[in-house]
This record gives C-alpha cells, sequence and structure tokens, in this order.
C-alpha cells in the first residue's frame, strides 16, 4: 500500500505543475456573481424536465447508502481474507476510464436520457449482483456494474442537465441548483446506510 500511495502521490503533483502555466481567456462576468434564489426557484417549478431530472437523481443517490458496503459486504460473503480486494479496485477503475469513454460515445449517438437510464439500471443491477455473488470473479463484476453506473450519471446525467439549462448564460444556475438538490441526500446516505447495515444486515441495504 505504501508504495502504492506514494506513486498516487508523485502523479498527482506532477499533474498540478502545468497549473502555473495555464492562462484562462479574460472574461467579464455578465452578473453580480450573487446566487439568485428567485430565479432558482423560477426555474424549478417551471422547467418539469429538470425537476424531473433532478427529482431522479436525488432518488438515485440514495444508493450511497449502500455504495460504500460493496467491499464489506464481499468479505462478509465470502469470509474475511477470501475477498480479492486488489482485483476489486483493478476492475472498477479499468471500467470507469473505458465505461466513460464507450458511454460518451453512445450519448453522442443515442442521446444523454436513455444513457441516464441505462446508468441508473446498472446501478439496479449491482446491488442485484452482490446479493447473490457466489465467488471473487462474480463479484467483481458487482464493482465493473458500479464503476459502469458511476460514469453514466457523471457523463449522461450532468450533460443531460446542462442541455435542459440551453444556453451558457443558464448552466451555472441550472448546475448549482441541480447539485444544491442532492446535496443533503448524498451527506445523509452514507451515514443512513451504516445504521441501516448495523440494524437489518447487509441484503435489505442492498436491495
Amino acid at each position: 500500500f505504501g508504495r502504492g500511495f506514494l506513486i498516487g502521490f508523485i502523479l498527482l503533483t506532477v499533474s498540478i505543475l502545468p497549473f502555473p502555466f495555464l492562462r484562462e481567456p479574460r472574461s467579464e462576468p455578465k452578473t453580480d456573481g450573487d446566487f439568485r434564489w428567485d430565479l432558482a426557484i423560477a426555474i424549478w417549478r417551471s422547467d418539469t424536465r429538470f425537476r424531473r431530472l433532478a427529482i431522479s437523481q436525488t432518488v438515485y443517490t440514495l444508493t450511497s447508502a449502500a455504495a460504500p458496503f460493496l467491499a464489506l459486504l464481499a468479505e462478509h460473503r465470502l469470509g474475511k481474507g477470501n475477498a480479492n480486494l486488489a482485483l476489486y479496485t483493478t476492475v472498477s477503475v479499468f471500467t470507469a476510464a473505458v465505461g466513460s469513454l464507450f458511454i460518451g460515445w453512445l450519448a453522442d449517438r443515442w442521446g444523454n436520457r436513455p444513457m441516464t437510464a441505462m446508468a441508473c439500471l446498472f446501478g439496479a443491477a449491482t446491488f442485484l449482483v452482490a446479493i447473490v455473488a457466489p465467488n471473487n470473479f462474480v463479484f467483481a463484476l458487482v464493482f465493473a456494474l458500479w464503476a459502469l453506473a458511476t460514469a453514466g450519471i457523471d457523463v449522461a446525467a450532468n450533460t443531460l442537465m446542462m442541455e435542459l439549462a440551453g444556453d451558457s448564460e443558464t448552466i451555472p444556475l441550472y448546475s448549482a441548483l441541480y447539485n444544491i438538490v442532492r446535496a443533503a441526500p448524498r451527506t445523509l446516505a452514507p451515514w443512513l446506510g451504516g445504521i441501516l447495515v448495523g440494524w437489518l444486515g447487509y441484503p435489505p441495504i442492498m436491495a
């Protein structure tokens, strides 16, 4: 672990080095920079498509109550020391990298809405497979599915939100409102998941 973390530290440090030499193009802000709650409320009330997307993704965010416990579930089901965490990590990282490119390519051809729906299906399949996975290789599929679900939401759902905003001037407000709506569930879900796992066990929370 120590060597792996050292490599990660070096790579992340190197990734920062170009930024002092990066110059952004000059632009004059078109607003005073304050968040307009009146406009945000008006958008929420009037834009039905955006509201449906935000509610859908807020509900999806609640799955983070279970996601942090996937590795613990593997040890619980397969026995401590038998769960191959290195395999899960490798599969997850590789699938996320390749999946993001593939989902972006499909979104350009099929649209972001079907890809967002597909990402949600990948998320649902994650927990179904986690409940029944009999061995390490099948459990690796759990992490592959979750990586695809996460990549799909990051690529397709966020792009769909910007498409609904319509133009560059309203994208920041839409983005802020989109993240505000999902903030509370995203913060509370892992805590709720921990409480439910301790109270009910793994299968109910994965279901």
